[in-house]
């Protein structure tokens, strides 16, 4: 088990009598056992790392790394460390340290958790009269609590059109998150959640060195990251597909020292197919290199991998890869398996006139703005006089702000007034904002949903969206990403002095797409007798003549219809969960 598991019971007032009888079920039938206890916090947990404040003021739950030198693992605060925390309400764990972690402090009169950012160790919440609950699954609720977790229609309906937007109010009825960045503190008479981290604050360093010392930079924070994760690992697995982000957490792992097997899942579809370009990396690497296949009778439509998770994140062709990653894990007696998910959005890997836009606000109308205007141009295929017009116009006529994509393809009007307009904490963009930034910071919103680990078998995770690394990454003005035609190219620098150049700078990048195509057509009946009699149907939610348009296989079947229709049915399975 990579994370812990947990249940914490906050707070004085106890209007229903509840402490007692969670604390007991907790124990005696969960199997945690109780971990820290202070006035007005009772915490209970299983597995996973723990490190102790002085004094016994509070705890940290889950793995907790320093950011000076190696990033080594915390397992204790001294006395200073400890006086720091406290007298900054746990931000100082935020700023000088990172990992998936929970602080839980506990010091004159109040009780405060911290939640880190881009931490995969979730932390839900539930208010029963004055008593806070806070845990790290919907199961552990269920049974603490004794209640049947039920679905949160107007969250689903908001998902749905969001692709996801993570909010504090998440799927399942009277069930919130305390979201990254943010901490919850409760005295004797109030109870507040507010922001202790905001990436605008890492964007609006704005690094101004050199390429060749920003991907220098970059490296190295990454490298450290990475290393701190699998220091007590002996041997991981790698997926590697061949692109530039797996390509570049290889070699990354393989700086490390750490043993590990590159794996690369295999496509029939030529398109797809990137095997050269994973087999040359594993060669440059000088690491074991394996080819595996998905089996699509491993893919079950009708059930999702999210049950007793908060919100329905699970893809349902994510079950063949799963099922095969995890196989030849546990064949090669590997602890982790790592990915290299997020990197696109880590690396800015835009096409998009608005780093032109920045560059503009920042330097004027100039060279560097004429040269990043022609790398946007080659990269879009566009004119560079288009890239131009748009550029302008979005630096001086536009809101900065980040338009998140609102999908209605399969949703009713009804849905659509239900989820209202997407919201989120780091879509309000500060004075003097500029639009790059709040494109690539929308970007990182997204990963929120892709580091949900899965703690089965063999643990996965994706080691580049780490709060360094991400810090890192966001402040490097977006136009320093682009080169030679290309987007990510502080990372490709990097990754050149390590791989085939040829592998480094390609432009291509294969998809699951073609997977994800049989999956739909295998499927075809299964998933109309699912949607079209299903609970979002019968919620109104669902456009049921959209889907069986798409469903009867009436005209050509699109890539995105049939992929979003997929998002749908994904859902629909995870609604019949709970």
């Amino acid at each position: 088990m990579r994370h812990p598991r947990y249940i914490a019971v906050i707070g004085e007032t106890d209007a229903y009598g509840l402490r007692r009888p969670i604390q007991d079920r907790a124990l005696a039938v969960a199997g945690l056992e109780s971990t820290f206890t202070a006035p007005g916090l009772a915490l209970f947990a299983q597995g996973g790392r723990r490190a102790w404040l002085a004094h016994d003021a509070g705890m940290v739950l889950g793995r907790t790394h320093r950011r000076s030198g190696a990033m080594s693992a915390a397992t204790s605060f001294s006395p200073d460390e400890t006086g720091t925390i406290l007298a900054t309400r746990g931000r100082d764990l935020i700023e000088n340290f990172w990992g998936d972690f929970l602080g839980f402090l506990a010091a004159d009169g109040s009780v405060t958790v911290i939640r880190p950012p881009f931490s995969d160790l979730p932390c839900l919440h539930v208010e029963r009269g004055g008593l806070h609950v806070l845990a790290s699954d919907l199961a552990l609720l269920e049974t603490c609590l004794q209640t049947r977790p039920a679905p949160d229609w107007d969250a689903i309906a908001s998902h749905l059109m969001t692709s996801g937007l993570r909010q504090e109010r998440t799927c399942v009825e009277g069930v919130s998150e305390l979201l990254g960045g943010t901490r919850l503190t409760l005295t004797n008479r109030t109870v507040s959640i507010d922001p202790c981290w905001s990436p605008w604050h890492a964007a609006g360093k704005r690094d101004r060195r050199c390429p060749e010392e920003l991907a220098d930079h970059l490296w190295q924070t990454a490298r450290t990251s990475v290393a701190a994760q699998i220091e007590d690992l002996d041997h991981v697995v790698v997926m590697l597909s061949g692109g530039l982000d797996s390509s570049y957490l290889a070699a990354l792992v393989a700086a490390t020292g750490t043993r590990m097997t590159c794996v690369n899942i295999g496509s029939n579809d030529p398109a797809g197919d990137e095997s050269h370009f994973a087999t040359a990396v594993a060669a440059a690497l000088e690491v074991p290199y394996r080819e595996i296949e998905r089996d699509l009778a491993k893919v079950d439509v009708t059930i999702s991998l999210y049950k007793g998770q908060p919100r329905p994140l699970a893809r349902s062709f994510a079950q063949a890869s799963r099922a095969a990653r995890q196989g030849i894990a546990a064949r090669l007696g590997a602890q982790g398996i790592l990915d290299g998910g997020g990197g696109d959005n880590l690396f800015c890997a835009m096409q998009s006139v608005v780093p032109v836009a920045d560059r503009l606000r920042r330097e004027g109308f100039g060279t560097g703005a004429l040269k990043t205007a022609a790398e946007i141009a080659e990269l879009t295929e566009a004119s560079l006089f288009t890239v131009l017009g748009r550029a302008f116009r979005r630096a001086w006529l536009r809101s900065p702000d980040y338009r998140w994509p609102i999908d209605t393809m399969f949703v009713t009007t009804e849905a659509a007034e239900r989820a209202g307009p997407p919201r989120h904490r780091w879509l309000e963009t500060p004075r003097g904002a500029l639009p790059g930034s709040a494109g690539h910071i929308g970007f990182m919103i997204a990963v929120e949903n892709l580091l949900e680990s899965f703690d089965g078998d063999i643990a996965e995770w994706s080691p580049l969206i780490a709060l360094p690394i991400v810090e890192c990454a966001l402040a490097i003005p977006t136009w320093r990403w682009f080169e030679r035609g290309n987007n990510r190219a502080i990372a490709r620098r990097a990754l050149a002095r390590h791989v085939p150049a040829h592998v480094a700078w390609r432009r291509g990048k294969g998809s699951p797409d073609s997977f994800v195509a049989k999956v739909f057509e295998t499927n075809r009946a299964v998933l109309r007798d699912l949607l079209l009699g299903g609970a979002l149907a019968a919620e109104g939610l669902l456009d049921k003549t959209a889907a069986e348009r798409v469903l009867a296989g009436i005209g050509p079947v699109r890539r995105h219809e049939h992929g979003q229709l997929l998002k749908v049915a994904d859902v629909e399975a995870w609604v019949r969960t709970l």
